[in-house]
């Protein structure tokens, strides 16, 4: 069986390769992209199970790219983290627009993170399993 393709999105490099780093280890395919824009085009060549998105970005935020990469691909499962209170004003918009995302507060625990990823793997192979 393939390994789980999962998106990192984050304009920190360091944070990026640290949790690129961690989910090779933990047995996924990470695919990691600097910023929202890139996210879209590369989400839709390489068809991630998963994307994990930093909130606050320079241009396109991790709020605003998951609601235009969930419009593209209903199916993907998207995971926000942010380390900042800024990013609790725009989830709150966005739910009130009808979008509800998992938020991870940083710094990240890999423990949580991984267990996170590995149930929403596993709920993706059930429905393509189907």
């Amino acid at each position: 069986m393939p390994k789980p393709i999962v998106m990192v999105v984050d304009d920190e490099p360091l944070i990026r390769e640290t949790i690129l780093e961690i989910l090779r280890e933990e047995g996924f395919e990470p695919i990691g992209v600097s910023d929202g824009a890139a996210a879209l085009v590369w989400a839709e060549r390489i068809k991630p199970a998963v994307v994990l998105a930093d909130v606050i970005m320079p241009g396109l935020n991790g709020i605003d790219m998951a609601i235009q990469l969930r419009e593209k691909m209903p199916a993907v499962r998207i995971m926000l983290f942010s380390g900042q209170t800024a990013a609790a004003d725009l989830l709150e918009r966005a739910r009130k627009r009808g979008h509800n995302f998992e938020l991870f507060p940083k710094p990240i625990k890999p423990d949580e993170l991984v267990a996170a990823l590995r149930n929403a793997t596993m709920e993706e192979r059930r429905v393509v399993s189907r």
